[in-house]
């Protein structure tokens, strides 16, 4: 493969990714608004709700960092051919390596691409790393 199909295969990964993190938003958010509903439920009956008040709590925290995950999946699938585009990688795939085997091996190879592959190096590095 050439420089450039790497970043192209770089490019689709990051969206395909980001299109993950924010199904997974979606549902997260759904499971947290059940959540809600049964704690206003409990709490007009006048039972103890506090463990659906938490989960409520934590399913809009992991909302919020999903959302943001994917969000900078988006900025590096944008970014990946320019000299940033480097540095966004790397911390994405940062964010990815305590997952899946499958993300893990994806992170080794996006570090492969952006810093020791020598011809994509030399897209980075070059005086015009402009939009592959």
């Amino acid at each position: 493969m050439t420089a450039r199909e790497h970043l192209r295969v770089l490019r689709w990964v990051d969206a395909s990714l980001a299109l993950l993190y924010f199904a997974c938003a979606l549902t997260l958010g759904w499971w947290s608004l059940g959540k809600a509903s049964v704690a206003i439920a409990l709490q007009d009956a006048g039972e103890p709700h506090d463990f659906e008040a938490f989960a409520f709590a934590l399913g809009c925290a992991l909302v919020a960092l999903t959302l943001a995950q994917s969000g900078l999946f988006v900025l590096t699938a944008w970014r990946i051919g320019r000299a940033r585009g480097r540095w966004l990688q790397t911390v994405a795939v940062v964010l990815l390596l305590n997952a899946p085997p499958l993300f893990l091996a994806f992170g080794v190879y996006a570090l492969w691409v952006c810093w020791w592959n020598p011809a994509t190096r030399a897209i980075f590095d070059g005086p015009s790393s402009g939009d592959v």
